[in-house]
């Protein structure tokens, strides 16, 4: 299935509170639940993908690390995405 890999990645990391894979599978997951028109799914992980960025932001002590990190391409697209995906 399209979200296999990152499902199991997701179902990983969260227990273990490894919060960088958590929001990247939780964005990857997002983004198949989505193209499979599990809308409420995506929309669940795509918020799951946010709150952990913004965990992670908020524990960032360095304003420039903090900018950087949510600057980062792959950050952003993750943010686009769930943005556009919470929107409905």
């Amino acid at each position: 299935t399209p979200r296999g890999r990152p499902a199991r990645a997701l179902a990983h990391a969260r227990p273990t509170a490894y919060p960088t894979l958590t929001w990247q599978a939780a964005h990857l997951v997002a983004r198949a639940q989505a193209a499979t028109g599990d809308t409420d799914g995506a929309a669940r992980s795509a918020r799951l993908a946010l709150e952990t960025m913004e965990q992670i932001a908020a524990r960032v002590p360095d304003s420039g690390l903090r900018r950087a990190f949510l600057s980062w391409r792959r950050a952003e697209t993750a943010r686009e995405d769930a943005d556009r995906l919470l929107r409905g």
